[in-house]
């Protein structure tokens, strides 16, 4: 892949994950190169193509925070997250690290910008009481709160 005008999101999030399963060592040296190399590819792309790609990288492929890094590094699909786009790519978080990655790289961030608004940040102060097991999900609370599914917890 040379140039993002000549694939669709899809395919570029095809052939983004058959780079990632390729490494022979997966680290985050390794993986962060493919990221930094699809980050400049599509560089020049429109914010909703870039929002689709990493859409497509987590939801297809579950390249968390691969996807959080190339949107949080183009400034127009950035500036485009609002509550429902960080929502929507909050979905799913399940770990210690999957908190940390959205938190660092896309909620915090774009509530200190000013794209989430002050009232979405308190919302977890009216979380009900989770599993012990899943007290990651309040930590993610901190700059933002992301849809709680209790299905999905328990």
């Amino acid at each position: 892949m040379s140039n993002w005008q000549m694939s669709t999101p899809a395919d570029l999030a095809l052939a983004f994950d058959g780079e990632q399963r390729s490494l022979a060592i997966h680290n985050t040296a390794s993986e962060r190169a493919i990221v930094r190399k699809y980050s400049n590819l599509v560089r020049q792309a429109p914010a909703e193509y870039v929002l689709d790609f990493g859409r497509l990288l987590l939801s297809s492929y579950s390249h968390r925070w691969q996807a959080y890094e190339i949107i949080a590094s183009h400034k127009g699909a950035f500036t485009r997250l609002g509550v429902n786009e960080v929502e929507s790519f909050g979905q799913g978080i399940n770990s210690w690290w999957s908190t940390d990655a959205f938190a660092r790289t896309l909620s915090g961030p774009a509530w200190m910008r000013g794209q989430i608004p002050e009232d979405v940040r308190h919302a977890g102060e009216r979380l009900p009481d989770i599993p012990r097991r899943s007290d990651w999900i309040r930590l993610s609370v901190g700059p933002f709160r992301i849809h709680v599914d209790q299905a999905h917890l328990n």
